[in-house]
């Protein structure tokens, strides 16, 4: 209800004092003064003066608009929803604080998982059939021991037992896998065979038939005597030759045959290599057949090295092995010689006749002299101790290796000097086939 300021009776005022006197004179201490007056009215004697300085809003205050002190007290100690966890408000177990570590399927949707209820059936399910597992299982008859449809239909087909022997049925086999004769019509029994016409039966009987091994003659019985119902022609002779069965004649074999002429010869005929335009047989060649190398004649040398010294002359010091220096390429087949390093160089591997000589002048008497083919630290002998001025020089057949150099190799015990005569100083090489 409204507080009415003129009750009627007013003699004192709040103990408070006058709301001019009010440290905060906001509406709100004005609701205490109020208040405090409201709760103690009947002891209390109100001054006009003063309630009459409150503001207008207090005059219009009822407490039905405002909670009690037991309710503010009740407030004051509640928990303010700031203070509460998130997880208050939207109950999700996410917004837990300190979650446990679960597996990954706490993760997953709860539909990728069977019900309790499906567990059960899966606990009492069956878990394989033929000692096969899965969702889709396929048996097949030999999972189940039965017969395949193949099998089926050979049992079908099959002839039963109760048939072997039995009327409409099939004949059974004896030990010997024939078929015995109480199983064969009366007719079959009708041949018999002997070993000779003489062994036949006398009498014999009608209506069979004798065969004599021997002859592989067939006989009957007449009644009186024994007849051969097959008689041999003996020989093409004895058979008359009919419309199309003709015989054999060199006339209608050669009429009959599709080809007539071969190179404009018949009869016997023979072919030479002039009627086909060949070559003659052993007219060509062995290599027009074999293709070897080796049947070729006439190969000529395949390494030809010729090179000889002109220029300056060379000075060969001495007690020490030199190589000859032949400037000038006279002929190189295979360009296998290096004129600026005097190196023969073979492609091949192989025999070589090697021919080299030397002019030499400045040369002692008591002076020796040895002139070899070196190739590394293999080396044949040309020739050896000469003394005095003079060409020296020698021929060899060495075994050479493909791609590694030859040189030519003077030693003078006291030292000498190499003319540069190209007739008298040189060096050839030729490779055998």
């Amino acid at each position: 209800m409204a507080l009415n300021p003129f009750p009627g009776d007013s003699k004192c005022c709040h103990p408070r004092g006058l709301y001019d006197g009010l440290v905060d004179q906001s509406l709100g201490q004005a609701y205490v003064v109020v208040r405090y007056v409201y709760d103690n009215w009947n002891t209390l004697q109100l001054n006009y003066q003063l309630l009459t300085q409150l503001p207008p809003a207090v005059w219009n205050f009822d407490p039905a608009d405002y909670a009690t002190a037991a309710q503010g007290e009740l407030a004051t100690t509640a928990v303010q929803p700031g203070a509460l966890s998130p997880v208050a408000f939207n109950g999700s177990y996410l917004s837990l604080i300190n979650r446990p570590t679960l597996g990954t399927a706490a993760g997953q949707n709860i539909d990728f998982f069977a019900s309790a209820a499906q567990g059960v059936k899966a606990d009492t399910a069956v878990q394989t059939i033929n000692t096969k597992t899965g969702a889709s299982i396929t048996l097949t008859a030999a999972d189940i021991g039965a017969a395949t449809a193949a099998q089926g239909t050979k049992a079908d087909n099959a002839v039963p037992t109760s048939a072997v022997g039995a009327a409409n049925g099939v004949p059974p086999l004896d030990s010997s896998t024939k078929i015995p004769a109480v199983f064969l019509p009366s007719y079959v029994d009708d041949v018999l065979e002997f070993d000779t016409l003489a062994l036949f039966p006398n009498p014999g009987e009608s209506g069979k038939l004798y065969v004599d091994r021997t002859t592989e003659l067939l006989y009957r019985w007449s009644g009186s005597t024994y007849v051969e119902i097959s008689p041999s022609p003996g020989s093409t002779d004895a058979v008359p030759e009919g419309a199309l069965n003709k015989y054999h004649t060199p006339a209608r074999a050669a009429a009959a045959a599709p080809v007539q002429k071969v190179n404009d010869k018949t009869g016997n005929v023979i072919l030479t290599a002039d009627d086909v335009g060949a070559v003659a047989d052993g007219t060509l060649a062995p290599i027009a057949t074999s293709g070897l190398y080796s049947d070729l004649g006439n190969v000529p040398m395949e390494s030809t090295v010729h090179a000889t010294k002109v220029g300056a002359t060379q000075v060969v010091p001495s007690a020490v092995y030199t190589t000859v220096t032949f400037s000038t390429e006279v002929e190189d087949g295979l360009n296998e010689y290096n004129s600026s390093t005097s190196e023969f160089t073979p492609s091949q591997t192989g025999w070589y006749i090697i021919n080299s000589a030397v002019l030499l002048s400045g040369v002692s008497s008591a002076n020796e002299h040895g002139l070899r083919v070196a190739q590394g630290t293999a080396y044949t002998r040309l020739y050896t101790n000469q003394s005095g001025n003079g060409m020296i020089g020698g021929v060899a057949l060495v075994h050479l290796l493909a791609d590694a150099p030859v040189v030519i190799q003077l030693y003078s015990t006291n030292g000498c000097t190499i003319f540069n005569d190209e007739t008298a100083s040189f060096f050839k090489a030729i490779r055998l086939k």
